[in-house]
């Protein structure tokens, strides 16, 4: 079912400092996050992953340094933000993101939420939560 994107007006912060992320929507209240913008962002901390596509599936690799780029993104309000059916494979396992969308046709953004309950676990786990107090969503990578 097509929602309504709008960019994202949440600010984010991880190890008590301010972070730019590059490219997040906000659809009914949550965050969602174009996955290659979640590696770079914890690129070099002990979450960091890879993200690729395999020929078959976007493919997550847990505790590997991110080796793409996050491409500039120009972010507008659309509602061509339809449920994804992209299949992704993590550790051997294939598995679609439940609440994952395709915002303008086939970029991939992950619910932040579900995204770090996915990886919780691996070597790329991470906590992700609102303080209320200060207005921000918190990333916190697990040491």
């Amino acid at each position: 079912m097509p929602a309504t994107a709008t960019p994202s007006q949440t600010s984010f912060i991880m190890n008590n400092k301010p972070v730019s992320v590059t490219a997040a929507y906000s659809i009914n209240g949550s965050n969602y996050l174009q996955l290659r913008a979640i590696a770079a962002l914890l690129n070099g901390t002990a979450s960091q992953f890879d993200i690729g596509w395999d020929g078959k599936y976007a493919a997550i690799e847990p505790g590997k340094p991110y080796s793409g780029t996050v491409a500039e993104t120009k972010l507008n309000s659309t509602t061509n933000a339809n449920i994804s059916d992209t299949k992704f494979k993590m550790n051997d396992e294939v598995f679609i993101f439940s609440d994952a969308r395709l915002i303008d046709g086939n970029t991939n953004y992950s619910q932040f939420r579900e995204f770090a309950q996915k990886v919780s676990g691996t070597a790329s786990q991470f906590n992700v939560y609102w303080d209320s107090v200060a207005g921000k969503a918190v990333i916190q990578p697990i040491q």
